[in-house]
């Protein structure tokens, strides 16, 4: 669709739910390439602030030349700590596979021939960055983290920070994981769709 640029039809699916709204604020966890398959450019663009996440440097630096909202070199998890974060070394779309070090590990096959750099990091939790940015409304929140998202979800609290809607990536098997959906509408959310390898929730009102 013109002008959208998501890979899944995600800035598209949460423009309509918002009725097309041109000053909301998004969350991005796990970006990635700034323009490239991005949820949140097309918003962006429409006039929309936000704050991103991305854990890989050299996109990180990218993103702050070409994008005119924040982002963060941050991995998120449930408890603040030190892991170990895998970037995969390529010119492709590859790098987009990069993670949690031991979430690759578990998932070895799709990484064979692959050369992986381990990087030693600190972990943060989502609630703790968005307080600390003074962020307590959130029009749209996307996690796409590669395996990580229950741990991301573990690290946020949504009766401190409101998120209107919630796109999570959750595609390990092809219907999904069911408890990572039931998790997320424990946490007092709708599920209203699934567009192809992610799950769409709204906030219950």
């Amino acid at each position: 669709i013109k002008g959208f640029a998501s890979q899944r039809g995600q800035d598209y699916y949460v423009d309509k739910l918002l009725n097309g709204k041109k000053d909301g604020f998004f969350v991005d966890v796990g970006a990635n390439h700034p323009t490239e398959i991005s949820n949140t450019i097309y918003l962006e663009r429409k006039g929309w602030n936000g704050l991103s996440f991305e854990p890989q440097k050299h996109l990180c630096k990218l993103f702050e030349e070409v994008r005119g909202t924040k982002v963060l070199p941050y991995v998120l998890g449930s408890e603040p700590c030190e892991t170990e974060f895998g970037i995969v070394e390529s010119d492709g779309w590859e790098h987009a596979l990069s993670g949690v070090f031991d979430v690759m590990r578990k998932e070895g096959a799709a990484f064979q021939g692959k050369t992986i750099r381990r990087e030693k990091r600190q972990v943060h939790r989502l609630v703790d960055v968005l307080l600390d940015e003074k962020i307590e409304y959130v029009d749209f929140m996307s996690i796409d983290v590669e395996g990580y998202e229950l741990e991301v979800l573990k690290g946020m609290d949504f009766s401190k920070v409101h998120v209107e809607i919630l796109i999570v990536e959750n595609d390990r098997t092809q219907l999904g994981n069911v408890y990572l959906r039931e998790f997320i509408k424990a946490q007092g959310f709708k599920y209203v769709a699934r567009l192809s390898g992610d799950d769409v929730f709204r906030h219950l009102r």
